[in-house]
């Protein structure tokens, strides 16, 4: 900010609030973002969902997930040889 914590916000001029003077602060901002090249491993999937709701629930929803995707298409099916 140019002038600090005495930068005024807005067209109204509206400077920051003693919590906001704190926390701009303390926040220091990179230079530039790094970014990674690469791919994401099969591990790092397999921590993800164990720690939503574990690799069984998850397991659970995708079979009844293509259960009702395959019963759509079956009746869909059906109906137009009817």
């Amino acid at each position: 900010m140019p002038h600090g914590d005495a930068t005024q916000i807005g067209d109204r001029g509206v400077s920051l609030s003693g919590g906001q003077k704190a926390r701009a602060e303390k926040i220091q901002l990179p230079e530039e973002e790094e970014r990674r090249h690469g791919t994401v491993g099969w591990r790092i999937y397999y921590e993800y969902f164990k720690a939503g709701s574990g690799i069984f629930i998850f397991l659970i929803l995708l079979f009844l997930n293509i259960t009702a995707q395959v019963a759509y298409v079956a009746s869909d099916w059906w109906l137009s040889h009817w």
